[in-house]
C-alpha cells in the first residue's frame, strides 16, 4: 500500500512493511512513527505507546533515540478549574488538551531544532483541527523592544493528522528552536512551547479507560545528536457525566448514654460523644478534610478519636486551637466514613458545634463542600436573688434628701429611689410608688439613673 502526505512541501512516501508502516520525511526531518497496524486505531484497553519513534537503529536514516527525556513534554486536560494529567468525561463532550515542551536537560548542548511533537489521540476521540493555538516564549523574556518573542498563534497548523496521529512539526512551522538557558542575543529561540487544541470524545464511545500518549522529538544542534521525550494522559470515558457529592452529619450523645442526637443537655463537668458521618455519596474517589470547630466551653478529649469506613492512620486530629482536623485521603466513591471522639463540658451555656467537610476530586481539581452542626446545651446553675429599695425626700431645690423633710401648701418636694439589684442574676423589676392624698405627681419631673438604679 502506498500512501502520499504532503507535508508543507515535502512529500512523504508510506510503505508496507512487513505489517509496520513507516513514514519518513527526508533527512532534514527526522520525525518517524511506528506502529503495529491494531494499534492505528487504540482501543481504550489497550496501554499506552512507549515509544513512537523505536525503528531499527540500522535504517541509514533514522538516527538512535537512545537519549530519551532529554526534552520536557507534558499532556495535560482541563476539567473547567485546572489542568489535570487525568480526566473523567462522557460521550459527546469537548475536552480541552494542553501539550507543553521545554529543553529541561542538556546532552550535547544547550539548542534543540526540527522540534516534532507526535499526539496519538484514542480512537474514541474527534480531534478539531481548526481549535489548535500555539503559545510560545515568555512575556519576561522580551528585554528588547526590537525583538516580540512573546508569541500567541490561533488557529495554528497542523503539520499532518491521519488515523489519530497529530503532528507539528514546530520548526518547519513556525521557525521555533528551543534553547535550555535562553539569552536575549540569541531571539529567534524560547525556552518553552505550548499547544492547546480541542477534540470531542465520540457520542458512540462506549465506558473505558483510554491512555493519550504524547511524544516530542528534536535534533541536538551542537552535535546533531537525537533528544526526546514523552507523556502519557488518562482518559475515563463515562456513561453520563461524572457526579460529585459529599455530605455530612453531625450527632452527640450525654456521657454514655445513647442514642446521638442533634442536640443533648449536659452539666460542667461531664463529658458528650459527638459521631460524624463524612459520605462520599458520588462516584468518584474524594480527598477529604473535616474540620470541627469546637466551641469555648467544650475541650477535646485526647486519644478519643475512632475512625471507621476507611483506615487512618494516625486517627488523631491536627489541632490548631479551637479545631480539629481530620484528612482523609482517597476515600472511595459511595463509602461513607464514620468518626467518633469526647469533649469535656467546661463552662455552661449554649454550645453550638460546627463540623465542616472539603472533598477534592484529583481527577477533575474539583472542590465540594458541606457543614452541620450539633448543640450541647449546658444549664447554668441557679444564682442568689437579691431585690432592695430605698426612697428619700427633699424640700424644693434644698439638699440633701432626707427620710423626713417639712414643707407648706403651695410648695413642692423632690422624691429619689434607689432600686437596687442585689443578686447575681439578672431581674426584670416593677417599680410602684403610692403617692398619699395632698400630694400630686409634677408631669414630666421623672429622671432616672438605669446603670445606678436610681430614680
Amino acid at each position: 500500500m502506498k500512501t502520499q502526505l504532503k507535508i508543507i512541501s515535502i512529500i512523504v512516501v508510506g510503505l508496507m512493511i512487513s505489517g509496520t508502516v513507516l513514514v519518513g520525511v527526508g533527512t532534514k526531518n527526522h520525525l518517524f512513527i511506528t506502529t503495529n497496524q491494531n494499534e492505528a486505531d487504540i482501543t481504550c484497553d489497550t496501554p499506552p505507546i512507549s515509544n513512537l519513534y523505536n525503528l531499527p537503529v540500522t535504517n541509514p536514516i533514522v538516527p538512535s533515540l537512545v537519549n530519551t527525556n532529554q526534552i520536557f513534554i507534558e499532556k495535560l486536560a482541563y476539567d473547567g478549574g485546572t489542568w489535570q494529567n487525568q480526566i473523567f468525561a462522557s460521550p459527546g463532550e469537548t475536552i480541552q488538551f494542553k501539550i507543553k515542551v521545554s529543553y529541561n536537560q542538556s546532552y550535547c548542548g544547550h539548542m534543540v531544532t526540527n522540534i516534532e511533537v507526535a499526539d496519538v489521540l484514542p480512537n474514541s476521540l474527534i480531534y478539531d483541527e481548526t481549535s489548535v493555538t500555539i503559545e510560545y516564549g515568555d512575556e519576561s523574556e522580551d528585554v528588547f523592544e526590537d525583538y516580540d518573542l512573546y508569541k500567541l498563534i490561533e488557529h495554528a497548523s497542523t503539520s499532518y493528522y491521519t488515523d489519530h496521529y497529530i503532528v507539528w512539526n514546530l520548526t518547519d512551522l513556525y521557525g521555533i528552536e528551543l534553547f535550555q538557558d535562553w539569552d536575549p542575543y540569541h531571539s529567534w529561540m524560547v525556552s518553552s512551547v505550548t499547544i492547546y487544541y480541542n477534540a470531542t470524545i465520540s457520542p458512540l464511545a462506549t465506558p473505558s479507560t483510554c491512555y493519550n500518549a504524547v511524544n516530542i522529538q528534536g535534533i541536538e544542534h551542537c552535535c546533531g545528536e537525537p533528544v526526546n521525550g514523552e507523556d502519557t494522559l488518562k482518559i475515563v470515558i463515562t456513561d453520563q457525566s461524572v457526579q460529585h457529592e459529599l455530605s455530612v452529619e453531625k450527632y452527640v450523645k450525654w456521657d454514655c448514654t445513647p442514642p446521638f442526637k442533634k442536640n443533648v443537655t449536659a452539666s460542667v463537668g461531664e463529658w458528650v460523644t459527638f459521631k460524624l458521618y463524612v459520605n462520599n455519596t458520588g462516584d468518584v474517589p474524594l480527598d477529604i478534610t473535616v474540620k470541627d470547630e469546637l466551641p469555648s466551653g467544650l475541650t477535646y478529649v485526647t486519644g478519643s478519636t475512632d475512625i471507621t469506613g476507611i483506615s487512618v492512620s494516625p486517627e488523631e486530629p491536627t489541632i490548631s486551637g479551637n479545631t480539629l482536623s481530620w484528612y482523609l485521603d482517597d476515600v472511595p466513591d459511595s463509602t461513607s466514613v464514620v468518626i467518633t471522639f469526647r469533649a469535656d463540658v467546661d463552662e455552661c451555656g449554649e454550645h453550638v458545634n460546627l463540623v465542616n467537610v472539603t472533598g477534592e476530586c484529583e481527577c477533575q481539581g474539583q472542590d465540594i463542600y458541606d457543614e452541620d452542626t450539633a448543640i450541647v446545651w449546658v444549664p447554668c446553675p441557679p444564682g442568689e436573688e437579691g431585690l432592695t429599695v430605698e426612697k428619700y425626700v427633699k424640700w424644693d431645690c434644698t439638699p440633701p434628701f432626707k427620710k423626713n423633710v417639712t414643707a407648706s401648701v403651695g410648695e413642692w418636694v423632690t422624691f429619689k429611689l434607689y432600686v437596687n439589684n442585689t443578686g447575681d442574676v439578672p431581674l426584670d423589676i416593677t417599680v410602684k410608688d403610692e403617692l398619699p392624698s395632698g400630694l400630686t405627681y409634677v408631669t414630666g419631673s421623672s429622671v432616672m439613673d438605669a446603670q445606678n438604679g436610681v430614680f
